[in-house]
Parts: C-alpha cells; structure tokens; sequence
C-alpha cells in the first residue's frame, strides 16, 4: 500500500528472469515470482478461456500462425551461431513469458513454445540438419548445443507443470535423442567432438521424460536409456547413484499413483543398471539380500517386495541418495552459472530492445491501452484502497454502536430513572437533534450514551498520540488540481417541463377504491449532512419507501423508512453540488428528508408527489421565489433559497449583525453598533476596498476558465460551520474528521484524527470579528445558531469537556469568550436576536438580502458592490454530469464542497425596505373602515397602557376554572365572519360556548364578546355540563381540562373512576370514555398543533394519544411513560420539538420523546437552602423555544406550607432563572417571550422568559384560578374565584 504508482506500474510490467526462481537447474521458470495463488489463478483464467472457446478449427490454425512466425524470427531473421546471436532468438521465449506473466495469452505458453504438431515446426532446421546432411559443421553443432539448453529450460520451467502433456511428448523425445545423438554425448553417433558437459544434461532431461506418469513417454525414454547403459561407461559412482535415484524416484511414484502402469518398465531398467554396475554399488555389502538379477521375471516379482525392506531403503538413504545429491551439487554448478547468466543477458537485452522500440516510435496503441485500460485500473485500484480503509472505519463505527446500545441497556437499568439506579449520573456528550420547531430553530440537545470525548484527537493535536491507535478514514480522492467544465448559464427555472408533466392524469387510474398501487421506483441518495447513502426511492398512491442500498451497514440499521403522503407538509425541489437535481421533504411532524436524484428523475418524482395531491401538502405549487420572499423570514428566506440543514454545503446564512463587542453595555439605539449591511462582510474593514478592487481587476486565467473574483474564500461553507458549532456533536467529529491528515506506519496507511490547532478554532466572539476584518481569507458570515442556540457557546458535552487545546498565549479553549456587554450565552443570544429583530437592522437588512439572495449576487451589480467571488461556487459554473472521467467529476465535486455554494439567486431588481413599527401602525389604521372596528394591538408590547374590562360570564353557576381559546377554528365561505368560539368551565361541571373576536365591533372596548345564552338561562336542561362528578380529594384546576384546536371537543379528568371523558361542545353531551390509568387523571395538555393529548396520572405513569379532528382520541394510547416515584401533577407537550414534560410531588420534572419514547433527562429544581431540601411540582408550562418554566413548593416537611418558587430551564436543562414567590399559583401560561401567572391573591404577574423579572402586574383582589391568553398575544383572559371573566386588553384608541 505504501508503494507508489510508478512503482506499481513497473512492478506491473516489467521482466522476468530465470534468476527470480532459483536458476534452470533447480526447475526455475522464465516467469514472473508469483505466488501458487496468483499461478492456480493464471491458470482457471486460461482454461476458462480455453473451455469457452468452442470453434477448435480457429484456435488451431492462430496457434499455427503464431507459431510459424516466430520460427521465422529465430530462424531466418537472425544469422549467425554465436552466443550473441543466440541471446537475440532468445528473447523470443523471454517475450512469451512476460506475456503469459500479464495474463495476456489465451493458452499455454508450453503450447507456444512447443507441443503437439507445432514443435516439430520450430526445430525444422535441426531435423533437416540431422536428416539431410551428410556432415556436420561446427556452427551447426553450435546451434544444436544451445538448442538442447532451450529445450531443458522449457522442460523445466514452471509452464510445463502446468501443460506437461503438451510439453513431454513423443516427438520432443525423438528430437532431443537424436540431438544427442549428432554431438555424439554418448560416445556415438556421426561425431564424437568430446561434448563431455552435455553428458550430465542428458541424463537429466531423460530422467524428466522417465518420471512422466504417461507410458508411451515413459517406455520410449527407458528404451533410450537401456541404449545408452549398453554402450555408455559410467565413469563415476556419483553418476550411477544420480541416475539410479531418479529411475527409483520415478518407479515409486508409479507405484503409488493410480493407473500407473510405469512400473512395468522402471523395474527392468532398474534391473539392467543393477546388474551392470553390481560391483561398483557394493551391493554385496550393502543389499545382500537384493533379489537375483540373472531372472528377470523373478526378479520382477521379488524387487517389488524387495523394496519395502529397510535394507532396500536404508541403502537407497545411505548410499544411493547422499551420491546423487552430492553429483548434481558439483556437476550442475557450471550449468546452473552458464544458464543464468544466458537468461539474464537475453532479458536484459530484450528489455533494451523494448525501451529502444519505444524510444524510437510512439507506439498509438499503448496510448489508448494506457487511457482506456491502466487509468481503469488505477481508479480501480484507488477505489479499492478506499474500500480497505472504509472497512477500517466502519468497524470502529460499528464497534461504538453496539458499546452504545450496551449503554443504553445499562442507563436503562441503572441511570437515574433506572430500576437499580440513583441520582447522581455522569453527563453524556450532548449531540444536536434534527427536530426544528416551525421556525425552522434546531433547538433541542439528544444525550448520547457512548460519550466520545475525543481525546485521541486532541493528544495527536499536540503530538502526544499515535496514528495507529486512531481510525481510519477514507483517502480522498480529489485531484491537487482539477479544470471545471464551463457550461451555459441555467435557465431561470429549470422546472419549466413540470407542469406538462404534471397534467398527466395517469395517476387518477391509480387510485381506484382507496387500492395502494406503486407509482415508480428510481435510484436516490439520501444525504445526511455529510454523508450519502446510496438507495431506492419508492413512490405508492400513498406512501413514500426508502430503502437502504449500501453494501455494509456501519451504524448498526439501514436507513430503511416509510412516509405516509398524509404526513407530507411541504415539498421543494433543491439543489445538490450545483446540480438541480435534489428534493426536500417537510413532514407534519417536523422531520425532513433530502433526496438527490438525476434531473430528469427529480422532476418526475416532484411532478407525480403534487399530481396526487393530499390536503396537508399546503405548498402544492411552483410559485417564484419573489412572491414567495415578500412576506417571509429571514429562516424562510434561507429555506426558500435552497439551504437547509441536510447539507452543510448549503447550511443557511445569517448575517453578521453587529459590529460592537468591546462595550460594557450594548446600545441597539446607536447606529455605530451594527455592520454595514450594504457591504460583503469582507469589506466591512474600509481599509480593504482598495485592496480587493486591485484583486479582482488584476487578476486573469490563462486558460480561460477561472472568472475574475474579489474573494478567494466564501461566506458559507460546510467547514465554516464545523468551525462554529465545534463544541456540539456530531459537528466535533466531522471537524476532527475535516482536519486529519494521513499517516503511514510499517507499510500502513492511517488517518489521524485530530483536533485543529486552538489559535485557529472557534474561541472567542470579539478575537472572531477582529480577524474579520483583518484577514484577507475569512469572510465566513453567521449561521442560525447565534440567534436562538447559546449551547454551541458552551463546551458541556461532558464533565471532562473537549479539550481544545491552549491559545500561543497560554489560556485553555473552553467556553466561547463572550463581549463584555453578555453576561452568559443566554444573554448573548437574547440581544443578539434583539439586535436583528431591532428597528435599525430592520430598516437595512434588505441591503444585505440583496448581496446574498437578491440581485447583487451576481452581474454587473455584484461586480460594483465588491461581492464577487470563486466562479464554481455559482450555480452554472460547472456541470456535473458532464465530466464522465471519475477522477475529475470528483476532483469537481471536492472543490465545490470546498469552496462553498452561493445561494439561489431569488430577486433580480432591489429587494423593499421592511416598514418600521410606527410605518406598520399608520399603514394598519389606513386600512380599517372607521366606525366598523378597531384594529386590536400586541398587547405585550404596550402593558403599561394596558386595561382591565369585566365579564360575567358564569352567571354564579361557580368558580370560573378554565378557558379556552381553540386556535384553529376553521370557517367555510358562508360562515366566514362568524364569531369564534370561547369556551368557560366552571368548578361545578357547567360550560359555556361563548362568541369571541378580539377585535371591536364597537369604540368602547378593544374585543367582542357574546354571553352563552344558555349560561344565563334559568332552564337548567338547556345548560351544558359534564354531568359526573368530580372526586372529592382532588382540587378542580385547569390543568383537568383541554379542548382540542377546532373547538369541537373537551377532554376533562379528575373523576373518582379514574377515566378521561371527550364531550362533544357543541352538543353539550358525552362522546366518549375511556379508563387506561389505575388511579387518578390529575393533569393534561394538548399541543400548539393540536395533535396529541398527554394525561398525566396518580399513578405516577402519563400517556400520549394522538387526536383525531372531530372523532377524538382512540382507546390505546400510543404510548405511556414511566419514571417518576409519585403522582404526576403537570404535563406539557410540544411535538414541532418532539418532547414530553412531566412534573411530579416527586420533585422531579421528566423530559421525553414523543416520536420514540426515549428518556432524555430529569430536572431536579432546588431552593438553594439546607432547609428546604423536599420539593414538589405544581405546575409547568414549555414555550415555543422549549423553554420549561416549573413552579414548585419546596420544604422540609410535607405537613409544612413551605416556600414558592419559579424556575426557569431552558430545553437542554440549563437552569437560566429562579424566583421566589409569596403566593401559591393556580394556573401558569406562557406566551412567545412572556410568563404569566395567577395567584390565589388575586394578582396576574407577567414575566419576561429570559429572568422571570416582573414587567407587570394586574391586582384583581379575587383569587385568580385560570389563565389564558387569545391566539395574537392582544389578551389576557382570566377567571376568578367568584366566577367572573376578567380580560386584559390594550386600546388602540389610548395610543
């Protein structure tokens, strides 16, 4: 792996010799060293080929052409009979085996070289030699001399194991002989010119035809060798031992293989040697009990049994075998030296001629083998390097998911809400979870349990680890450069073909009788983030189906999910790399999916989702992003535009605010403390512009391909946003992922994960807009999370924290330091949103809006604004799916990852200037109609002119306990100016369905209200009530009671049966029951959405049910929750955050999921006095931002009265604010940023929800028991003990 590519590449193609197998003697092969799998494999190739080739007749007359020209080469292309001349033939056979060692021939090089007809071909000359001729030259022998060495190198070479029919044949045989024969190695023959270093040669090459398990082969070589022991006088007992050792060696074989008949004649030759060379073998003292030779058919029988006695053996070891070998150690020295040395020339040689050849002519073909072929194989081969490495870190994945799953098993069991657990538990890493609440605010922390601190990453940070201990990464496969492909510019809306596609009916036919039919199935990535997981898309007449397609599962499940087409909210088509070629889905429940196809499929999928057209899917339509933009958020405009938390490439953009983070206070009256919004925020340092003027006018591409820019950098980027949620999962360990390098150890390639120096991280918000403006490369702008998320300012992932490293200064990196105007991240994130909501930024934050998203993004007007920058981070700059090389689409596709991606562009002309507040107030009163009614105001932006007006509205029946004030109350075209629904309860059961505007129909006051008739009548039949009673032991408060959003149904508990009842409103009567508690219904909620109920329990236990509009609840709920140690007595819900809140006489408050259950932390409110150690919850409210305000009694004994105190949590359990209060409160409810209470001293208190300070407060002298506040914040509607209906209201007229 650490090789590199030239090395390979010569590895790849380079030349054998004899030399890398040990030499010809010692059975070498001109091949390359391969191992036995690599030859087995060469060799099925072959014989795969071979089977599949059926036309023999072909295959036959190319192996004659083949063969016949190479005979010509040897032969009549080279003169000559010098060694010379001979290493020039010979290269021919060095070609054959480099070619067979590549895998490029279709049969055996044996077969080439010689086997069957062709053989006798190639030596053609040597037979006309021998046959022809009457005498022989010198030169000739010469010939035949190095003819034999060749026939001993194929007969010894590897290729002839592996065809040794097509190589040991009959005619080989006779050739060779015959050879023999001419140089007169025997001692006869028509020379005898003393070729005395042929002698051992020969015995050799007859041996290897004596040990072929063919008869015909074997018989003709014995017959050979019973000549040649006749008329040939060994001259030295180590020659005899060398030839009877592989007779006998040759003889045992025989004997063990099956259908060998060999033995039949081995055993006579081994007679005849015997019998010749008795004295000189000593047999008579060595193997006195050797059968008699004189009989041959004795001895036939009795030497086969002879054999298998230890005398017989311990002859053959002692005597016999150590000759042998000590013959062929002194006699094939000189042989051994001789050959290799040949080969080594004839290898050398030809890979000079072939260096020489290429030198010479450029060979085309290699040039197209080198594009078509080698760059495959090298993309293959970087791919597979990729693959060994991915599996490295997909173990290590796979390994932290299963030790995650045993700690949860083992938090189940002994976390704090554990059977065998307690209190005290040490603190997970915190990961930021994907639920947004409706303002698209990623809110909520999810504990994990598998805490990864990483500080491997931060000892090889400061070179205290090793790369080894580390995981591994992928090797990335950019390209150090890569040119784009310039293409057209983008049509304006690429959708434009959707609407044709979306007037096919073709789906009406699909949905016949409500059958479920599949619509099409096509190939996506579901992009996570980072990551994209191959898979296929699934599109039902009512289901969505992703399905999983990756071949290895690293995190335990695939991502293998369902959608039904009623959860679908919104669908938007989107861009991926550049490419308009993605969708995004919203649900219902606040999840979302993006999905990247190809175009053409993208389209299709978008067009046949809006043909079916399901009643929750609101943004069912192509509207241009102009319209869409005039009334939306900055949230929305990001949205809108294309970014979105799947993709960090595309996370969205906030601007940079403010430009003081040095004072003590910060004055959001004062221009100079905001930033120039009519500027790049590279420019906001004046001293810049000059500078990057001269860039960009200055700056040229020789190749044309780069545009002129004014930064080299962008404002968003995926490693911008590593770089300030680096306090947060999983964005700390895509950072470590995003700054480790390679390391290589012992031949290994590892990556070393690694923390990025200190001076360079995220680490203070004053040090960050000093670089802003000092640097020439930073021109990163903010992202959501400065305005609603201070826990990305805080390193609290665990009690050992990220250790980020020391600045050159010599402080430790821990929380983000703060300017000195925030007293806590809280307080930062409080001003700074206040800062952007405020009226100057208000009054300019279309400039900026028209850098990013509007017509300063490009043109002219980009160029005049300073605010262009690299040309692929525009959309239309490069065009991925025309790159068809892999390497370069990637390279690509890296860069743009890199760089970054400019919005879409969504306006072409100047985006209007947002109204201020008095604007907006001027332009409301133009358009109301005097006389007709009075427009109502926000009621929390004017308390200190607020009023107090009074109602009865249960005419003495009792204690008014409840209000509601349903917030989606539906209206067709005829009922449309209908009065909305309020409805009343009293602690005696009756309620009243009054009609409610908040605005005025009339001047006096600034709401309409219209007394139940029934309320005030005296016919006690025409009053609606619950009509069962109340349990006596239980106090009636609001908490007992919901009604759902469309003001159709009232859920009420506290009943002796322990059951909870749905009531019908309008009918005033009991639609349903149901009993699913062992004990007591003390508390429920209902969520802003109006989708679930919680029911909290005496029984210590709460459950979920899911509301269905008009029908209500099923009998089962969906899920329970266990945890607490005693009676719930307060619940909260808010599913677009998917948390369930529990408060308990426990003193606990529980936080779980709606979606799955899952237990994510206890908070455990404290007085902060050694007095007041017990406590207990009353009640608890959650706000849109998940914000937990508890109200509790805290003591020291139950039959203590003991203290009142408010907390304040934010989702994640940060304590922001504790109050103590006098008087214990009946009801709490809470508004976008306020607090408000009722207390039993009759007063309403409203608290900001940052401090709980006090901002107002309404004495009303009667003990308040519920509180509500009307869907706008314009009211404050609350009920008294003595049964009135009080409403806190602001008149426009008093401003």
């Amino acid at each position: 792996m650490a090789s590199t590519d030239s090395e390979d590449m010569e590895k790849d193609s380079g030349t054998s010799t004899p030399l890398d197998n040990g030499g010809v003697a010692n059975q070498s092969s001109l091949t390359i060293d391969a191992s036995e799998n690599d030859q087995s494999q060469v060799k099925d190739t072959i014989m795969h080929d071979l089977s599949s080739d059926n036309d023999e007749e072909i295959r036959k007359e190319l192996l004659t052409t083949v063969v016949e020209s190479l005979f010509n080469v040897i032969w009549h292309g080279i003169n000559g009979t010098t060694e010379e001349s001979w290493i020039e033939r010979s290269q021919v056979f060095v070609a054959i085996d480099s070619y067979a060692a590549q895998g490029q021939l279709i049969v055996f090089p044996s077969i080439i070289k010689g086997s069957e007809a062709s053989y006798s071909n190639k030596f053609f000359t040597i037979k006309k030699i021998i046959f022809s001729l009457d005498e022989v030259s010198i030169e000739q022998l010469q010939n035949a001399t190095y003819t034999i060495r060749i026939i001993d190198f194929l007969l010894s070479s590897k290729d002839a194991e592996l065809d040794p029919a097509g190589t040991f044949d009959i005619k080989t045989l006779e050739l060779t002989v015959k050879l023999f024969d001419l140089l007169g190695v025997w001692g006869y023959g028509p020379s005898d010119l003393g070729w005395m270093d042929m002698i051992p040669l020969s015995f050799k090459i007859l041996i290897s035809f004596i040990a072929r398990p063919q008869l015909r082969v074997c018989a003709s070589s014995v017959s050979r060798f019973h000549h040649v022991i006749e008329l040939y006088v060994f001259q030295r007992q180590q020659e005899i031992c060398y030839v009877l050792a592989g007779i006998y060696k040759a003889l045992c074989d025989s004997l063990v293989a099956s259908e060998n008949n060999n033995f039949s004649v081995l055993v006579p030759l081994m007679r005849s040697i015997l019998n010749k060379y008795h004295d000189q073998l000593c047999l008579k003292d060595h193997a006195p009990s050797l059968p008699s030779v004189q009989n041959s058919q004795i001895f036939f029988e009795n030497f086969l049994h002879y054999m298998k006695t230890d005398e017989w053996n311990s002859f053959m070891e002692k005597k016999i075998n150590p000759l042998a070998q000590q013959y062929i150690k002194e006699t094939f020295n000189i042989n051994d030296a001789v050959n290799e040395k040949f080969w080594f020339d004839c290898c050398k040689t030809n890979s000079n001629s072939v260096t020489s050849l290429d030198e010479k002519i450029v060979n085309p073909s290699r040039k197209r083998f080198e594009s078509d072929v080698l760059r495959l194989y090298i993309e293959r081969r970087y791919l597979e390097k990729d693959r060994i490495l991915n599996r490295t870190l997909d173990q290590k994945k796979q390994h932290s998911r299963c030790i995650g799953r045993w700690n949860l098993t083992k938090k189940f069991y002994l976390g704090e809400r554990g059977i065998l657990g307690s209190k005290i538990v040490s603190t997970p890493v915190w990961k930021l979870c994907s639920t947004e609440n409706y303002s698209r605010m990623r809110l909520k922390l999810l504990p994990q349990y598998n805490a990864d601190t990483h500080i491997k990453a931060s000892q090889l940070r400061d070179n205290t680890g090793t790369g080894k201990s580390s995981a591994s990464t992928p090797v990335s496969l950019l390209a150090n450069i890569a040119k784009e492909v310039p293409v057209i510019d983008p049509k304006e809306d690429d959708e434009e073909d959707l609407n044709s596609l979306m007037n096919n009916n073709s789906i009406a036919t699909l949905e016949q009788k409500g059958e479920e039919k599949v619509i099409l199935i096509e190939p996506c990535e579901l992009v996570i983030m980072m990551d994209e997981i191959p898979g296929n898309l699934k599109l039902t007449t009512n289901r969505i189906c992703f399905t999983d397609l990756r071949s290895e599962i690293t995190d335990g499940l695939p991502y293998d999910f369902e959608i039904s087409l009623s959860e679908l909210r919104e669908v938007h088509l989107r861009r991926y790399n550049l490419n308009r070629s993605a969708i995004e889905i919203f649900l219902i429940d606040q999840n979302n999916y993006f999905f990247n196809f190809s175009k053409e499929i993208r389209n299709k999928i978008y067009s046949q989702i809006m043909m079916l057209n399901h009643p929750n899917l609101y943004y069912a339509g192509i509207r241009s992003g102009a319209d869409l933009l005039k009334a939306s958020k900055l949230t929305k405009l990001n949205m809108i535009a294309g970014r979105t938390y799947n993709d960090l490439n595309q996370y969205p953009i906030f601007p940079w605010v403010l430009r003081d983070y040095s004072s003590k206070v910060l004055n959001l009256n004062d221009p100079q403390s905001y930033r120039d919004f009519s500027k790049p925020i590279g420019i906001q340092n004046p001293d810049r512009i000059r500078e990057i003027q001269e860039r960009y006018e200055t700056f040229e591409d020789p190749t044309g391909t780069i545009s002129k820019f004014h930064y080299g950098t962008h404002y968003s980027n995926a490693a911008g946003v590593m770089h300030y949620l680096l306090r947060l999962e999983p964005f700390a360990s895509l950072h470590i992922q995003l700054q480790s390098g390679s390391k290589e150890e012992s031949g290994n390639l590892f990556i070393a994960f690694r923390f990025d120096c200190a001076d360079r991280q995220f680490h203070s918000l004053p040090m960050t807009w000093k670089t802003l403006l000092e640097s020439h490369g930073d021109v990163k702008e903010l992202i959501p999370e400065f305005f609603y998320l201070p826990d990305f300012l805080r390193n609290i992932s665990s009690t050992l924290k990220f250790d980020l490293g020391k600045l050159q200064s010599g402080d430790r990196v821990d929380d983000v330091i703060l300017p000195p105007w925030a007293n806590s991240a809280e307080d930062f994130i409080r001003k700074h949103r206040a800062a952007l909501e405020s009226e100057y930024a208000s009054a300019h934050l279309h400039e900026w809006i028209d850098l990013i998203f509007g017509f300063k993004q490009k043109g002219r007007a980009a160029v005049d604004a300073l605010n262009v920058f690299y040309y692929c981070t525009y959309e239309g700059a490069v065009d991925i799916d025309a790159i068809d090389d892999i390497t370069h689409r990637e390279a690509t596709i890296g860069m743009i990852k890199n760089f970054g991606q400019t919005p879409t562009q969504l306006l072409k002309e100047p985006h209007p200037r947002r109204m201020t507040q008095e604007e907006a107030t001027n332009y409301s009163r133009k358009q109301s109609t005097l006389g007709q009614y009075i427009p109502a105001v926000n009621l929390f932006k004017n308390l200190s002119k607020a009023k107090t007006y009074f109602i009865d509205a249960s005419a003495g029946l009792g204690k008014l306990v409840y209000i509601g004030m349903p917030s989606l109350q539906t209206r067709s075209f005829i009922h449309s100016g209908m009065l909305d629904s309020l409805i009343t309860l009293t602690d005696t059961g009756i309620f009243g369905v009054h009609g409610w505007l908040p605005y005025s129909k009339s001047k006096s006051v600034p709401f309409t209200f219209e007394l139940d008739g029934s309320i005030a009548s005296r016919n006690i039949k025409n009053r609606k009530g619950l009509n069962w009673p109340f349990a006596p032991d239980i106090e009636v408060l609001p908490k007992l009671f919901c009604i759902s959003n469309d003001a159709k149904l009232l859920f009420s508990g506290g009943y002796w049966d322990n059951s909870l009842r749905m009531y019908n409103i309008n009918k005033g009567r009991l639609q349903n029951s149901n009993s699913t508690f062992n004990d007591l219904i003390t508390c429920m909620s209902i969520d802003r959405t109006g989708r679930y109920l919680i029911v909290g329990s005496r029984d210590s236990t709460t459950a979920i049910w899911e509301i269905n509009q008009g029908d209500g609840i099923n009998v089962t709920p969906i899920r329970h929750y266990y945890g607490h140690d005693d009676e719930v007595t307060c619940v909260g819900i808010s599913s677009e955050l998917d948390v369930v809140v529990s408060g308990s006489k426990d003193g606990s408050c529980i936080m779980y999921m709606i979606r799955n259950g899952s237990y994510v932390m206890s908070l455990w409110p404290t007085a902060n006095q050694e007095n007041l150690r017990l406590c207990e919850i009353i009640t608890l409210t959650i706000s849109e931002l998940g914000n937990i305000t508890l109200f509790c009694r805290h003591f020291k004994d139950r039959t203590e009265r003991g203290e009142y105190f408010i907390h304040l949590y934010s989702i994640n359990g940060h304590l922001m604010a504790s109050k103590r209060l006098d008087k214990r409160i009946n009801d709490m409810i809470v508004s976008k940023h306020h607090v408000i209470t009722g207390d039993v001293g009759g007063t309403v208190t409203v608290r900001n929800d940052h401090d709980l300070n006090e901002e107002m407060s309404f004495q009303l002298n009667v003990p308040v028991r519920c509180v509500s506040i009307s869907s706008n914040n314009e009211h404050i509607l609350v009920g008294l003990d003595d049964g009135k209906l009080i409403i806190i209201s602001c008149n426009i007229k008093d401003n």
